[in-house]
């Protein structure tokens, strides 16, 4: 099976308000990534550790993003069409622009077999 991956660019302060927006179109089963999680994570765990990937401990920038996938045909079209909206409703929100730049990109993931690889 064929997966389209969304992943949408926010700020953290916009992952809440981001995420209930998704919410109520039935869009659920988020992968969060923000940068401030993961910066208090090396504040509280640095001291512990005894290697660490050089790469961890360089900055990040401040954008976060929710990533989400819908099953590649026509239903996952329409909820993409939904999420458009949704993002557009946002951005009207959010006159500030605390929330980021609210834009999207799609990659296409296959389905693997876990079992077999």
């Amino acid at each position: 099976m064929t997966w389209m991956q969304i992943e949408i660019f926010t700020l953290t302060a916009g992952i809440d308000p981001l995420c209930s927006a998704l919410e109520e179109i039935g869009v659920t089963g988020f992968v969060i990534n923000d940068p401030a999680d993961f910066e208090q994570f090396l504040i509280g765990k640095g001291s512990n550790w005894d290697l660490v990937d050089e790469s961890l401990l360089r900055p990040r920038g401040p954008e976060s993003s929710v990533t989400f996938y819908l099953p590649e045909g026509e239903d996952s079209h329409s909820q993409l069409t939904q999420v458009e909206e949704v993002l557009s409703r946002l951005k009207a929100i959010d006159e500030k622009r605390q929330w980021g730049r609210l834009e999207y990109e799609i990659s296409t993931v296959e389905e693997e077999s876990w079992q077999d690889s």
